[in-house]
């Protein structure tokens, strides 16, 4: 949760932020535990700081660092400042504070993890020395605040009036985001900056700025606000590191000794919320509304005395909650493949749900009304089934829509993060029930019940290998959809398990290295004429492309499938890791959607040169029918943080379509 106070995604990050908003104060620190065999960590934070921090800030913050220093000599406390945790990423618990104006800081203590714990010197640390840390230091930042209060309180004060007069004077002085087809989208970033503390507004009349024509309904939020740099910091496309912290990282790769940055350095909010954003250097003169956090999106039913279906359009959260709940509900419908026009000109997208009187009890309008009031989408009731453009409703290309059972590895060879994210996005964020299945109960178990199995990010070798993935196999060709998630698919693309057929790749080598496994304590000579030559000679050369702690990536997707019904062209995909997989042979399956090329594949972010080049053109999506039953693999997780809004239609089509479409 150190990572959700920007998607305020979780209850306790809500609750936090709700108080800070309240009680507002001026200095803030978030205290957590490290590994045993570390000592203390304080401000000063490591590089790179965000550049919309204030000189101020940091200053306030490290002359308690330095009050902490005092005490910890006077106790004989070791500590260590600097080092590893930066102030970069907006939505940690020691930098979101920051961009209201107060001084903020994270606190690491090494700990016992238990009672006592046996350091790696021999000391024994126990329970009772981590809280001594941790009171002396808490205790010393109330001190510390309290020596600096009246300065704190006018740095707070003047931060207020710097950031409204500094959104006055920027070129991207309003962020506006137009009334568009993410209706949900737009709306749910809307409400999530006003739960920020942010003055968010809707128009309620047709406006101009800077010379385009918006339409009633769309939000714009000024940046000539106290929360303004908040604002620029995360609707802006790019946030760049410090030019001279990106040449240290440049000059450590060369070296191999490794980069320091620590987490994302990409997280533009109207990026992974797939959603529409303009910017304008001046003023809104609009009539309009604020926008507050609990809004909801107001669903309807248009023409609710329909004599013959009732419509919602694909492409957002709305209409995949809409989905979700109409099958639990019981609810017959259908889902067009391909995109579709009635016969009085309405166009409606690939992916939309058909929902068909005959097909269905004479309760239905008051079910389809009440889920259109908890989802907020649209339904639109239709009196006529006549198709001129796409398949029509009875055509085999409007498929039955099914409500799986869905289950997802649990425990064991999971990486719980991934599993707790992706849990999160379908139960909570889609609103369907997952059954968790500890992993190894996936060698030998029946699966016959289950329709959908994911399989979170984890190490799966161990918990399943050769007899699990044959069990997996089996059950796949029998029927069921196997999703994959990011590195799961070092487990999946296994060519002893045959469940789906690309690789993982190593590096991209210039030099062509010699990859030979040549056992011999001898080889050929080799002239070097430069310390490159000896740096190429000495990596091996089965290594795998550089780490990246994650960016904001572009992504192109394949619009004349079924499984992409709806999903935009172009959307962005958080990539991080080092994996990067091989196309799968269109005598296998095939390539859904895929990361753009070198030159644009970074949407936000900082991505090392050789990073761009491999992963241009590489897949994200990849789908492989086996049997009657069909293997998808995400070479990136699309529930990363459950932060990835505009990834959610495609996750939905993964296991809801696809669990349609298998036989």
């Amino acid at each position: 949760m150190n990572r959700d106070w920007l998607a305020l995604t979780q209850p306790e990050s809500k609750g936090r932020v709700a108080a800070i908003n309240k009680y507002k104060p001026q200095v803030v620190v978030d205290i957590h535990e490290m590994g045993g065999d570390q000592s203390y960590y304080f401000a000063p934070a490591a590089q790179p700081f965000n550049p919309h921090m204030t000189k101020t800030q940091i200053a306030n913050m490290d002359a308690i660092g330095q009050n902490h220093a005092k005490y910890f000599d006077e106790f004989g406390f070791d500590y260590f400042t600097r080092e590893i945790f930066d102030a970069f990423y907006p939505g940690y618990g020691d930098s979101w504070p920051v961009f209201y104006g107060a001084s903020a800081s994270t606190y690491e203590v090494g700990s016992a993890r238990g009672h006592v714990f046996e350091k790696n010197t021999g000391e024994l640390l126990t329970y009772f020395n981590t809280v001594k840390r941790q009171f002396v230091a808490s205790i010393s930042t109330a001190e510390g605040a309290a020596n600096q209060r009246e300065k704190l309180l006018g740095d707070f004060y003047q931060y207020q009036v710097d950031a409204i007069d500094s959104g006055k004077d920027s070129k991207e002085r309003v962020y506006i985001l137009p009334k568009q087809s993410n209706r949900e989208g737009a709306h749910r970033l809307a409400t999530l900056m006003a739960e920020h503390g942010v003055e968010v507004k809707q128009a309620t009349e047709d406006f101009k700025a800077c010379g385009v024509k918006y339409k009633a309904g769309s939000y714009f939020i000024d940046t000539a606000q106290p929360r303004g740099v908040f604002v620029r910091t995360t609707f802006t496309d790019q946030v760049d590191m410090a030019e001279a912290f990106v040449k240290e990282q440049e000059r450590r790769r060369a070296r191999n000794l490794g980069d320091e940055i620590y987490d994302v350095t990409g997280w533009s909010l109207p990026m992974m919320f797939n959603v529409d954003s303009d910017s304008c250097s001046r003023a809104v003169s609009a009539d309009s509304k604020a926008v507050q956090a609990d809004d909801t999106l107001l669903g309807k039913v248009n023409n609710p005395e329909a004599s013959v279906a009732y419509i919602v359009a694909w492409g957002d959260t709305a209409a995949a909650r809409f989905l979700t709940a109409a099958l639990q509900a019981g609810i017959k419908l259908k889902s067009a493949d391909q995109a579709f026009v009635l016969g009085d000109k309405t166009n409606y997208p690939a992916g939309s749900l058909v929902i068909e009187k005959r097909l269905n009890d004479k309760d239905l309008l008051t079910k389809i009304s009440q889920i259109a009031e908890q989802t907020g989408a649209i339904v639109d009731g239709v009196d006529s089934s006549w198709v001129i453009e796409g398949p029509s409703f009875g055509s085999n290309k409007t498929v039955p829509m099914v409500a799986p059972k869905v289950a997802i590895a649990w425990d064991a060879a999971t990486r719980e993060l991934s599993a707790g994210n992706t849990r999160f996005v379908i139960e909570r964020q889609l609103g369907y029930p997952v059954t968790a299945i500890r992993t190894p109960m996936l060698a030998w178990a029946d699966l016959s019940d289950y329709q959908v199995l994911i399989l979170p990010e984890g190490n799966y070798e161990q918990a399943l290998g050769k007899s699990g993935a044959a069990n997996l196999k089996s059950w796949v060709e029998a029927g069921g959809v196997l999703i994959a998630l990011g590195n799961a698919n070092r487990f999946t693309t296994n060519a002893d398990y045959g469940l789906l057929d690309v690789k993982r790749e190593q590096a991209y080598r210039e030099d062509k290295a010699d990859s030979s496994d040549d056992k011999s304590s001898k080889v050929a000579g080799q002239l070097f004429a430069s310390r490159d030559d000896l740096k190429a000679a000495s990596i091996e050369p089965h290594t795998s492309p550089d780490y990246v702690a994650g960016v904001l990536a572009n992504v192109e997707v394949d619009q004349e499938h079924w499984l992409t019904a709806g999903v935009d062209k172009d959307l962005v995909a958080v990539a991080y890791g080092n994996d990067i997989y091989t196309p799968i042979k269109l005598n296998s399956g095939k390539n859904l959607a895929w990361f753009t090329g070198k030159d644009d594949v970074l949407a936000s972010g900082y991505l090392w040169q050789q990073n761009k080049a491999q992963l241009a053109y590489k897949p994200l999506l990849v789908h492989q029918p086996q049997g009657k039953g069909m293997v998808i693999g995400f070479t990136q997780s699309p529930t990363y943080r459950a932060y990835l809004e505009g990834m959610n239609v495609l996750l939905a089509n993964t296991i809801f379509r696809a669990a349609a479409h298998a036989q």
